[in-house]
């Protein structure tokens, strides 16, 4: 339907009207002569409808036959426009500069579209493209397709395998990534186990090796626990890989000052605004002036699109937050407060699940605030690996 709308206002028709004599005959006469009419119709014995601006001439004889009067109402199409505005040269000129431009601007690339990277960062890709020469634009004619391609896999190795499509204006890069297999957590080198920390063994599970501690011995860092050397009955000696988990009650310490005088910080609701425009990769200042002070920012980009296809064309703009700093003092009943909370979340986050007892809290307080000191009793694997060197 939009095709034959198109056609008809390309070739140009009019809308008319017909009074008196008879519309059926001259609607036959018009079939007859092969005269097209469309959407006719009929109220208070007016006849009206729509025919090409070609044949409105042609039809007045068929008119003349069927006793009726012609009457022209309106003109549609693409001629008509142009005749209007055919003495405003300044349209015309404007009108063939775009046309120019616009076949101009089809020689370079306006998108270039990444599918199938994976897990593989889209930035890296276009970074290791343009490195290549295909790039928002640059020239399609100076592309060479196999050249580039090579470059990004060798500059990639992640990838496996590319390719690179040129569509009118679009560039589409279609590429999978390497699937690595799986790495091997088997380690055969001889080696022994140790105590990576001072502390109380409470569990041992041995999977490999000869165990040289138990269960309630204390042991110091450094000390063996596990050996991986295994003396045979005929008087040879095996080196092996010790494996084993060992789980002691050790001691950990954790401390925090907070201070008396403290810094606030806060941003500014009214947010300074930045812009950028990027035409074909050219990026264009549209500010003047720079911003130091202390900022938090945020970025936004705008890109126009036309049935689907975005334009070279991109707005950027960054919202710039200023930050500023207040002092204050609080008091030492405020800052014990704040530094229990953060004795929590130190613990919380240091200790997690491996916490058993929480010991008691050393308070130290300065002329600048409070230090807080405490001690934990935690469960932890101290088991370590600790290469044999082996004699030749």
């Amino acid at each position: 339907m939009f095709m034959l709308l198109l056609y008809r206002y390309i070739t140009a028709y009019v809308k008319f009207r017909g009074m008196g004599g008879f519309p059926e005959r001259f609607l036959n006469l018009c079939a007859r002569s092969g005269i097209e009419i469309w959407d006719p119709r009929i109220s208070d014995g007016v006849l009206y409808g729509c025919m090409r601006a070609a044949d409105y001439k042609k039809c007045r004889k068929n008119a003349k036959k069927a006793g009726m009067r012609l009457k022209l109402q309106k003109k549609r199409g693409l001629i008509f426009v142009v005749n209007r505005y055919k003495k405003r040269y300044g349209l015309l000129a404007g009108g063939a500069a775009f046309f120019a431009l616009l076949f101009f601007l089809s020689g370079f690339v306006w998108n270039v579209n990444i599918v199938g990277a994976g897990s593989l960062d889209n930035n890296r890709i276009l970074s290791a493209l343009k490195n290549a020469g295909v790039y928002e634009g640059c020239r399609r004619d100076n592309i060479d397709q196999k050249d580039a391609r090579l470059k990004l896999l060798m500059e990639l190795p992640e990838l496996s395998w590319a390719a690179i499509n040129i569509e009118n204006s679009i560039v589409t890069v279609d590429c999978r990534q390497t699937t690595q297999p799986p790495a091997s957590t088997e380690n055969y080198e001889p080696c022994n186990i140790v105590a990576a920390k001072d502390g109380r063994i409470v569990s041992i599970k041995t999977y490999e090796g000869t165990t040289a501690v138990r269960v309630g011995e204390a042991v110091t860092k450094g000390q063996l626990l596990v050996s991986g050397t295994v003396d045979l009955t005929n008087g040879s000696t095996l080196f092996k890989h010790a494996r084993s988990e060992i789980y002691a009650e050790i001691t950990r310490t954790l401390d925090v000052f907070v201070p008396f005088v403290q810094t606030a910080e806060f941003t500014d609701e009214k947010p300074i605004h930045r812009r950028v425009l990027s035409l074909f990769g050219l990026e264009i200042p549209l500010f003047l002036g720079e911003i130091k002070q202390p900022y938090t920012s945020e970025k936004s980009i705008w890109q126009p699109e036309i049935g689907g296809v975005r334009l070279p064309l991109k707005i950027t703009t960054a919202a710039f937050y200023k930050i500023h700093s207040n002092s204050f003092t609080i008091d030492k009943q405020t800052a014990l407060a704040q530094a229990q909370q953060q004795m929590d979340a130190l613990c919380s986050e240091q200790l997690g699940n491996t916490l058993l007892e929480k010991g008691p809290a050393d308070i130290q307080t300065t002329e600048k605030g409070v230090k807080y000191i405490q001690q934990f009793i935690c469960k932890e694997n101290i088991a370590k690996e600790e290469k044999i060197l082996i004699n030749p």
